[in-house]
């Protein structure tokens, strides 16, 4: 048979995730895709519930390409309403629950977001302060509420058939906030396209399978649980998801469903290692384990490899898209390594010139990749500052992040250029809180910088000017500030000082007071 160019002979249209929750339900329909403790959705059921989403959605009014809000703990019913709003062709926004509730107001506006689903334990923080735009979808996850729609009386009602939506390729699939606290956040975007790309590269790397059971402990406002869930969903294979991480809940979950596969922070493999029972649980299941999110220190690293048969995978990400893997056997020789680009992707070393270095020299990482970003949700300038072109006349992904490549071809990362604490998995953004303390009348000029923490990797301390005559002391501002900032945001201390060291210009230079003060939590300060 033959064609002229341009025509087809068959359907060639790619398959979107929304897509793959169908077929599942349709070859898988008994197998488990969700467990939730006591509590189980085979893919039936889940393609049931989230046609019902989705047709609820459009039954509101909502059209293709609106965004919807999620202010939710992990639940089965969180993963529902994820899926059914991209079902309905809509782009989902999900919050971080750790900010601060203005700041939560301002994602959703930022994002203009047309409904949002509450759960009922995060409702009382957003009584009476929703936009108006969203206010009149409200939809209230458990029980009702004067004022907001009930999602039980929404689901009962929709239709559980297909709403048959078509989602292109070229279609937004989220908007995800990277912060947001006192400063309105930036929004990333991505494609269902890009993401499926991700998807792909993510199941070869790491080693994923139809059969595999893949564990959520994070909430799903991260990149850390998009990743399993979404390669759940095109491998037809199975969640079990942890409503808050504990040690114990990990090691119950793990020894119980037989998990095969798991993505946590370094803090998380601390806490599991450091569980007094841990010894005794079976953990034989386990295929692959994935770290990152932070800096993973050397002796968590042997720690991992003793008790783990598997290995881990460590990678190097940012929601953005840059995305490395290191294998376990690589791991063990090259500790500090956090490996190459996914196959596809590049990665290079600049200066800040913008010109490419050699092995060895340190710089900042930019990289190329089928599944970055869009760009950042109404932030023309931050898009502009986030591109190298590179010598090919392509964008390439500015990080942030200095790093370097060594002989072996391993990249290596070092520091963050603009001072960005990672705390855990979260990334805390100084200015941030420096702009919260700006506020105390005791305090001239605070700054902040991240100091080693045992637990969490790194965690913020405050430097401040006092005013002279102040009545508040060092306790006290620390107080004051922990008070009014996100959870993740609470600072170790505050130090008062006279003496902050600043370049010409007048900017503060932070690395000279991280010398003096890194071993604040530890060990207190040098000098």
């Amino acid at each position: 048979m033959t064609t002229r160019k341009g025509e087809r002979s068959f359907d060639a249209r790619r398959t979107m995730l929304p897509d793959y929750i169908a077929l599942n339900a349709r070859w898988h329909h008994d197998k488990p895709a969700i467990i939730a403790g006591e509590r189980t959705r085979t893919w039936a059921e889940l393609d049931a519930a989230t046609n019902r989403v989705a047709n609820a959605l459009i039954g509101m009014g909502l059209a293709h390409g609106d965004r919807v809000g999620l202010v939710m703990e992990n639940s089965i019913e969180m993963v529902e309403i994820l899926l059914g709003v991209l079902k309905a062709g809509m782009v989902i926004a999900p919050i971080n629950l750790t900010v601060p509730d203005d700041a939560v107001i301002r994602m959703l506006e930022d994002a203009s977001a047309r409904a949002v689903f509450v759960s009922a334990g995060q409702a009382d923080r957003l009584e009476g302060r929703l936009p108006d735009a969203v206010a009149a979808n409200a939809i209230l996850v458990g029980g009702e509420r004067p004022g907001w729609r009930a999602h039980t009386r929404l689901m009962a009602e929709a239709s559980a058939e297909n709403p048959g939506v078509h989602i292109d390729p070229d279609d937004w699939l989220h908007v995800m906030y990277s912060s947001g606290t006192t400063g309105l956040p930036k929004g990333i975007v991505h494609t269902h396209g890009n993401r499926m790309r991700w998807v792909y590269d993510l199941s070869v790397h790491y080693r994923y399978h139809p059969d595999a059971r893949v564990l959520i402990s994070v909430g799903l406002f991260s990149n850390f649980s998009w990743a399993p869930l979404q390669v759940a969903v095109m491998l037809g294979a199975t969640v079990v998801m942890l409503d808050a991480f504990s040690p114990r809940g990990f090691l119950e979950a793990v020894q119980t469903h037989r998990v095969t596969h798991a993505a946590m922070v370094p803090v998380q493999y601390q806490l599991i290692l450091a569980d007094p029972e841990q010894a005794r649980y079976d953990l034989s299941s386990l295929e692959s384990l994935i770290c990152g999110g932070s800096a993973l220190h050397e002796d968590l690293q042997k720690a991992m490899f003793a008790r783990f048969p598997c290995g881990f995978f460590e990678m190097y990400g940012t929601t953005e898209g840059a995305m490395t893997v290191i294998s376990p056997w690589e791991k063990k020789l090259h500790p500090g390594a956090v490996g190459r680009p996914f196959q596809g992707g590049d990665i290079r070393i600049i200066d800040r010139e913008g010109n490419e270095l050699p092995p060895g020299e340190a710089g900042e990482i930019v990289t190329i990749t089928a599944h970055l970003m869009e760009g950042y949700l109404n932030r023309p300038e931050a898009n502009a500052e986030a591109i190298w072109m590179g010598p090919d006349g392509r964008n390439w992904l500015r990080t942030g992040d200095v790093g370097l490549i060594d002989e072996n071809g391993l990249l290596h990362v070092l520091d963050r250029i603009k001072d960005m604490i990672v705390s855990g998995a979260q990334n805390i953004f100084p200015a941030d809180i420096e702009a919260v303390m700006s506020q105390h009348p005791d305090v001239v000029f605070a700054t902040v910088i991240g100091v080693a923490h045992p637990k969490w990797g790194e965690t913020p301390l405050a430097i401040v000017t006092p005013r002279e005559g102040a009545e508040s002391g060092e306790e006290d501002i620390t107080v004051w500030t922990n008070e009014r900032v996100g959870k993740r945001q609470r600072i170790a201390g505050t130090v008062f000082t006279d003496d902050i060291p600043r370049n010409p210009n007048g900017k503060v230079l932070k690395r000279f007071l991280r010398e003096r003060y890194g071993d604040y939590v530890t060990g207190r300060a040098n000098g």
